[in-house]
């Protein structure tokens, strides 16, 4: 086909058609709709798709009276313990402070609908417990299009906002590296007990640091509503920029959103439905093909809404995300009994049957899979021996390094004939909090047995002796992450040149 309308001529008649689809329309060339998406107000998903799944699409959406606008986005808040951040969703809900609060235990997720203009945003807040026990899980739910929250008391911070060493920074690093794209409010509190907001150096501080992640600071109190009003206005500002808060969806996605709640709500609610029980749902919420049930299923994971669980034989649906925070807990844990589970910060795949006894026996492996896509942990396999049965699990590594002390130290009296060779000190411009644990992964073939530590190894350099013996060891290196720069990781080399 030849199109000679130029490009704002197939611009209009895409808008025009996807205003006033015609019921026998299946097929058009000359035109790609799918370059036309922010126009036409459809989802990003349909992005690769051809003009007959687009068309289709539109049918679905001109149903029921037309579609409707469902914008939701996901407003994920991290922070220290005790910053405030329950107290502060609790406000912007019910105008009210929260008296006897509890420190949040893992993750609480709460809805919010917001006047917008003339239009409505529904907000999901997930609350982060902010304990070291539940930090290196928060990956797990940082991997997502949201707006972020840096949520702190000012007044508790032992280093200076400028410092590499403010933890501040810890909680926006592990933003940006789980979500790069991440726009991030930055968030003070205390604000009716005096406690002063940061200085303007401060805040200016902030915004060059993060750039176009930086979406703006608030100082707040969360005794009362009226200063959530700015707090309030940046999250639907940042929200707005969002993909897909414009689009226009069919009216039978709103009925599946309204019936996953209503799923959630049941008393001793699942915590997944099977594909196929997915499938049935969305038939009977109007949805009439499986290319318009794939995507609303793709859209409402992208919401926050659901959790795509794959396994080897089948896939499952996780209806309520943030319980995938007790899955993670059987592994990644303070507690002592469960952290057996994860013993030497190794799970062991033939026993992840009394690891998750709790949940249904078909949902063990997808739970590990999640865990691998996660980064949380590691399948151990070698070229020589292919999979060894355990994954690492990177959170659960010892944090003292004696053990690694007490390998280096037999290795400089058994192996004195290998001398110093210098020391290697990597400096990086940025350290998230797991980088060092995804360093040992990395490098786990070379590494002594039971030297890991959260911070630390013992590496080795075999090679074959000469006389076709044992292979003898060359050279070996102490690694680690020095305490005294949280961006410098040194290697102090021993071998025989």
């Amino acid at each position: 086909y030849n199109n000679s309308i130029g490009p704002e001529g197939a611009q209009a008649l895409a808008e025009m058609i996807s205003e006033n689809v015609l019921p026998a329309l299946d097929q058009l060339g000359g035109l790609s709709l799918n370059e036309h998406l922010d126009v036409m107000r459809l989802p990003q998903e349909l992005q690769g798709a051809s003009n007959k799944d687009i068309l289709k699409f539109l049918r679905e959406r001109a149903k029921d009276g037309g579609g409707i606008r469902m914008a939701v986005a996901k407003v994920v808040l991290v922070g220290p313990p005790w910053a405030g951040k329950t107290s502060m969703i609790h406000c912007l809900k019910t105008g009210k402070f929260l008296k006897d609060r509890a420190m949040t235990d893992g993750i609480v997720v709460t809805s919010l609908e917001v006047s917008a203009g003339d239009d409505t945003i529904e907000f999901l807040f997930y609350d982060l417990g902010g304990q070291e026990a539940y930090q290196t899980t928060h990956q797990f739910f940082l991997r997502t299009r949201a707006v972020f929250v840096v949520v702190w008391n000012p007044a508790s911070l032992e280093e200076s906002l400028t410092s590499d060493r403010c933890r501040v920074h810890r909680y926006a690093r592990d933003v940006l590296d789980s979500a790069p794209e991440a726009r991030m409010l930055f968030v003070t509190t205390r604000k009716d007990l005096g406690v002063r907001e940061i200085g303007s150096e401060e805040q200016a501080f902030l915004a060059e640091r993060y750039e176009d992640h930086f979406a703006g600071y608030s100082h707040v109190t969360c005794t009362s509503a009226k200063d959530l009003n700015v707090v309030q206005s940046g999250l639907i500002d940042t929200a707005s920029s969002l993909p897909d808060m414009n689009r226009k969806v069919p009216q039978s996605y709103k009925r599946l959103r309204d019936r996953l709640r209503q799923l959630r709500e049941e008393e001793n609610a699942p915590l997944t439905i099977s594909r196929e029980e997915w499938n049935q749902e969305a038939g009977a919420a109007g949805l009439s093909d499986s290319d318009a049930i794939e995507q609303a299923l793709e859209l409402f994971h992208l919401f926050g809404d659901i959790m795509r669980l794959p396994s080897e034989e089948r896939e499952d649906v996780v209806i309520s995300p943030e319980r995938l925070g007790d899955v993670l807990s059987c592994v990644i844990t303070a507690d002592p009994e469960k952290a057996k589970n994860s013993r030497s910060g190794l799970l062991r795949h033939d026993e992840i049957n009394q690891v998750w006894k709790d949940y249904p026996a078909h949902l063990h492996r997808g739970f590990l899979q999640l865990l691998e896509d996660s980064k949380l942990a590691y399948p151990l396999r070698t070229a020589e021996d292919g999979d060894l049965g355990a994954s690492l699990i990177l959170p659960m590594l010892r944090q003292s390094t004696t053990r690694r002390d007490a390998i280096f130290r037999k290795f400089r009296e058994t192996y004195s004939a290998l001398q110093a060779v210098g020391t290697v000190t990597l400096f990086l411009s940025s350290f998230p909090s797991r980088l060092f644990t995804q360093v040992l992964f990395n490098l786990w073939s070379m590494t002594e047995p039971d030297s890991w530590s959260r911070r630390a190894c013992v590496l080795v350099q075999k090679a074959k002796s000469s006389d076709g013996g044992p292979e003898e060891l060359i050279a070996y290196a102490s690694v680690t992450a020095r305490q005294e720069s949280p961006t410098a990781i040194a290697l102090d080399c021993f071998g025989s040149s």
